[in-house]
C-alpha cells in the first residue's frame, strides 16, 4: 500500500479512467461547430443588427440557398439550355422530396435570365432555396445529383457550404498541425535530454490533457453554450503542446539535476517544491490571461476561453501524472543517457546578456531594425474571406470561383444593406431615398451592381422616374392637342356649312308646315265639336228608345262599336291638338333664334323642330290607325239607324192602329 502511495499509482488510474470517459462522451465536433461555432459579431454592431432584421423578415421556416453552377468552356447552346430547363422542371415536381421552397432560373422570365446567364454565355446559375436541416451538405449534394447535366460541368456552392468546407479544412489542418507538433516536440526533447523515453512520456502527458480538455470544452458548449469556434481545436493544440512541453522540460531538467545526488523520491519532493511551484504560478497566469477573453465581445476571441480550461487540466496532469513516471522509472526515464551532471550555463546566452546590459541602446536599435524589416515584408492586406482557406481543388470552391469569374465576386455571397423605419416604406418619398442610396452605393469602387426595390434587376425601372412620367404626360398632351385640333376643324366646317345654307328659306317652309298644322288643328276642332253634338243627339235618342224594351237589343248592337270608335277618334284628336300646339311653340322659338344668328342655337332649334315633327307624325299615325275603326263604327251606326227607322215605323203603325181601334 505504501508502494502504491509513493509511486502515485492512483494517479495513473484516475487519469486513465478520465481519459476513457472523455473519449466516450466526446460529441460530434464537426456538427457541434457548425451548429454553435460560427463566428458572430457583438450585438451592438451594425452587422448583427442587420442579421436580426433578416431573421425578422423570414416569415417561414429556417431556410438557406444553394447555387447550382453549370459551366461549358464553349458557349451554352440551345440543347444545353433545354437539358437544364428539363432538370429544373423535374426538381420543381419533386420539391417536397428535397424540401425545396423556391427555385430561381431562366424559367422565371427574360429579366431573370439576364441575371443568371453570364455575358460570355459559358456559365448559368440556378438558385434553390431549401429548408435548412442539420445535414445541409447532404441535402445540397442530393440536389446536385438530380440537377446534374451530362456534358456540362455541374457544381453546387453557397456561403453555408463554403463555411462547412472551411470547418472541414480546419479539421484537416488541425490533424496535420498535431502530427507536425508531435514530431517537432519529439525531436526537440531527444536533442535536449538525449533520451527516447522522455519525449514519449511528455507527449503522453500532454496528449491525455488534450483529450480531456477537448471533451470537457465540447460538452460545455453542447449543454451550456460555452464559446467555441472553428479554431478551438487549433488553440488547444498549440497552447497545450507548446506550454506543456515547456513545463515538462523544466520538470524533467530539475528532476535530472536532483537525481545526481539523491534517489527518485527525494528528487520528486525537490521538484514539487521548486519547479512544481514555478509551473503552477506560471500556469495560473496563463489561465487568467485566457479567462479574461470571456469579456471580449467578438465571439472569435471569446472562443479562446477554452484554452483556460485546457491550461487547468494541463497543470493538473503535469503536476500529478509526471510524478508517477518519475517514481516508477527513476533514472531509466533518461535512457539511454546516463549523464546526470549539472550542465553549465550557455556561453551564448551569457555573452548576449552581458552585452545587452553594457550596451542596451545598441541592442534596442538592432532589434527595432529587425522588427521593422519583418513588419515591412509582412503582408499588409487583411483578408476576412474564409473561402480563401478552402483549397481550389475542392468542387464547392471550384463552382464558387467560376461564378466569381463569369459574374462577380458578390454573386454567390452578396453584401446586404438593411433599412428599417417605424413606418411603411411603400411611398414616393422613401422609395426615392432608397433609389438615391442605391445609386450612391453603385458609385463606390469595387461595386459591380446593386439591386434594390427600385432597381430589382440592377437597372433602374424607367416607369418610376419623373422624367419618364413627364414624357408620358407630354405624349398624352400632344395627343389631346391633336384631338382638339380635329374637333376645332370639324366645328369650323359645320359653321361654314351653316353659314352657306339658306336658313330663311328653310324656316319659311317650316312656317308653311306650321300653318298647315294649325289649319289641321282647327278642322280637327270643328270635327270634334260636330262629333260631340252628334254624340249628344244620339244619347238623347237612346234615352227615348230605352223605353221600348223590344228594340233595345238591336239598337245596342249598332251603337256599342260606334261609341268605341268615337272614343278612340276623340283620344287621337286630343293627341293631335297637343302635338300641333308643341309644334307652334317650337316654330315661335325657331323664329326668335333666327334673329340671334347663333350656330349653337341653330343646332338646338333643329333638334327641337325634329322632336316636334316626330310627335306630330306620331299623332297623325294614331288617327290613321283609328280611321278603319271609325269607318266600321259609322257603317254599324248606319245599319243600326236603318233598323231603328224601320222599328220606329212599325211602332208608329201600331200606334195608329191602336188609336183607331180605341
Amino acid at each position: 500500500m505504501n508502494w502504491i502511495r509513493r509511486n502515485y499509482v492512483a494517479t495513473i488510474i484516475i487519469w486513465l479512467f478520465l481519459t476513457v470517459v472523455s473519449v466516450v462522451t466526446l460529441p460530434d465536433i464537426s456538427a457541434l461547430i457548425r451548429q454553435k461555432g460560427q463566428v458572430t459579431l457583438p450585438v451592438t454592431s451594425e452587422s448583427f443588427q442587420a442579421y436580426k432584421l433578416n431573421k425578422q423578415m423570414q416569415t417561414g421556416k429556417n431556410s438557406s440557398s444553394v447555387v447550382i453552377v453549370y459551366h461549358n468552356k464553349s458557349k451554352l447552346n440551345q440543347e444545353d439550355q433545354r437539358k437544364i430547363n428539363d432538370r429544373v422542371k423535374q426538381l420543381a415536381r419533386q420539391k417536397k422530396n428535397y424540401q425545396v421552397t423556391k427555385i430561381t432560373s431562366t424559367l422565371n422570365g427574360k429579366e431573370v435570365a439576364k441575371q443568371v446567364i453570364s455575358r460570355n454565355r459559358q456559365t448559368e446559375l440556378v438558385n434553390v432555396d431549401v429548408e435548412k436541416t442539420a445535414n445541409f451538405d447532404h441535402q445540397a449534394q442530393q440536389i446536385k445529383r438530380l440537377l446534374k447535366v451530362e456534358g456540362l460541368q455541374t457544381y453546387v456552392t453557397s456561403d453555408t457550404l463554403l463555411a462547412d468546407e472551411f470547418s472541414n479544412t480546419t479539421e484537416e489542418g488541425i490533424k496535420k498541425t498535431a502530427v507536425i507538433a508531435i514530431i517537432f516536440i519529439f525531436i526537440v526533447l531527444v536533442l535536449v535530454f538525449r533520451s527516447l523515453i522522455i519525449p514519449l512520456v511528455s507527449l503522453l502527458n500532454v496528449g491525455i490533457a488534450m483529450i480531456i480538455s477537448l471533451s470537457l470544452v465540447m460538452n460545455l458548449a453542447k449543454y451550456f453554450n460555452f464559446p467555441i469556434s472553428d479554431f478551438t481545436q487549433v488553440f488547444l493544440v498549440i497552447i497545450l503542446f507548446g506550454i506543456g512541453t515547456d513545463y515538462n522540460i523544466l520538470l524533467y531538467d530539475k528532476f535530472k539535476e536532483e537525481l545526481a545526488n539523491s534517489n527518485q523520491y527525494q528528487a520528486i519532493n525537490v521538484v514539487k517544491a521548486s519547479a512544481g511551484r514555478t509551473i503552477l504560478y506560471s500556469g495560473l497566469s496563463v489561465f487568467i490571461g485566457f479567462a479574461a477573453l470571456s469579456f471580449a465581445k467578438f465571439s472569435f476571441y471569446r472562443s479562446a476561453v477554452s484554452c483556460s480550461v485546457g491550461v487547468l487540466v494541463l497543470l493538473a496532469v503535469l503536476l500529478t501524472l509526471n510524478y508517477f513516471f518519475m517514481a516508477v522509472l527513476g533514472r531509466k526515464l533518461f535512457w539511454p543517457s546516463h549523464n546526470f551532471k549539472v550542465q553549465q550555463s550557455s556561453q551564448v546566452w551569457r555573452f548576449l546578456s552581458q552585452r545587452g546590459l553594457k550596451q542596451p541602446l545598441i541592442y534596442i536599435v538592432i532589434f527595432r531594425v529587425i522588427a521593422g524589416i519583418t513588419i515591412v515584408n509582412a503582408p499588409q492586406q487583411l483578408n476576412f474571406n474564409s473561402a480563401d482557406e478552402v483549397p481550389n481543388s475542392n468542387p464547392i470552391k471550384k463552382g464558387y470561383l467560376i461564378a466569381q469569374r463569369d459574374f462577380s465576386k458578390g454573386k454567390i455571397s452578396p453584401t446586404t444593406i438593411n433599412i428599417k423605419l417605424n413606418h411603411p416604406l411603400n411611398n414616393q418619398q422613401d422609395l426615392a431615398a432608397i433609389d438615391q442610396i442605391t445609386n450612391a452605393v453603385k458609385k463606390n469602387s469595387g461595386v459591380k451592381s446593386v439591386m434594390s426595390v427600385t432597381q430589382p434587376t440592377g437597372r433602374p425601372l424607367n416607369q418610376l422616374y419623373v422624367k419618364n412620367q413627364l414624357k408620358t404626360v407630354l405624349t398624352g398632351l400632344q395627343q389631346s392637342q391633336t384631338g382638339l385640333t380635329t374637333i376645332k376643324n370639324g366645328l369650323q366646317n359645320a359653321s361654314n356649312q351653316l353659314a352657306s345654307a339658306n336658313i330663311k328659306e328653310q324656316l319659311a317652309q317650316v312656317q308653311q308646315l306650321a300653318d298647315g298644322s294649325q289649319r289641321l288643328a282647327d278642322a280637327s276642332g270643328q270635327f270634334n265639336t260636330g262629333l260631340n253634338q252628334y254624340v249628344a243627339g244620339t244619347n238623347q235618342y237612346l234615352a227615348g228608345t230605352n223605353q221600348l224594351a223590344s228594340g233595345i237589343g238591336q239598337l245596342q248592337v249598332g251603337i256599342n262599336p260606334f261609341a268605341s270608335g268615337i272614343n278612340q277618334v276623340t283620344s287621337a284628336s286630343q293627341k293631335l291638338n297637343q302635338s300641333v300646339t308643341e309644334a307652334n311653340q317650337q316654330i315661335q322659338q325657331l323664329s326668335s333664334l333666327m334673329n340671334s344668328h347663333s350656330t349653337g342655337s341653330y343646332f338646338a332649334m333643329a333638334s327641337q323642330l325634329n322632336q316636334g315633327t316626330s310627335q306630330l307624325a306620331g299623332a297623325l299615325t294614331t288617327i290613321n290607325q283609328q280611321v278603319p275603326t271609325l269607318s266600321q263604327g259609322i257603317n254599324q251606326l248606319t245599319n243600326g239607324s236603318s233598323e231603328l227607322t224601320h222599328t220606329g215605323n212599325q211602332l208608329k203603325t201600331a200606334g195608329n192602329q191602336l188609336t183607331s181601334g180605341g
